[in-house]
């Protein structure tokens, strides 16, 4: 199965001031838990708890042989890592989540505000 997660590269992630540094601490460590995993920075902007935001985020899709709830374990423990209040994953079946130590405070995954690949983007356009 695939899944596609966003991971937001600000500040508070990696100590780091360089977003390429950033992403690259980001991906592998997704890695880690997941081995055939790509992946880009997007521009993201959402409305949070605390009201309008844009960041940088990773986008990054990966393949995996597990139930979903490991994937959720595994995906949490990323959250915690990069001292996020959550991350966002889309999975291949549909179905997204929030998932992290502060994912309730969210509300919910949302679709509209959800990154996939710039590629999905170029398919679409195609259509």
């Amino acid at each position: 199965m695939q899944a596609i997660i966003n991971v937001e590269l600000d500040s508070k992630s990696v100590a780091s001031a360089e977003l390429d540094a950033r992403y690259s601490v980001v991906i592998a460590s997704v890695r880690k838990f997941f081995t055939r995993a790509i992946g880009e920075v997007r521009e993201a902007s959402y409305e949070g708890p605390d009201g309008q935001a844009t960041e940088h985020t990773a986008v990054i899709t990966f393949e995996f042989n597990a139930q979903k709830n490991i994937v959720l374990n595994a995906l949490n423990q990323i959250a915690r890592d990069f001292n996020q209040d959550c991350v966002a994953v889309l999975f291949s079946d549909g179905e997204g989540r929030l998932v992290g130590p502060e994912a309730d405070r969210w509300g919910g995954f949302k679709i509209e505000y959800f990154k996939r690949p710039a590629f999905y983007e170029l398919l679409q356009e195609a259509a």
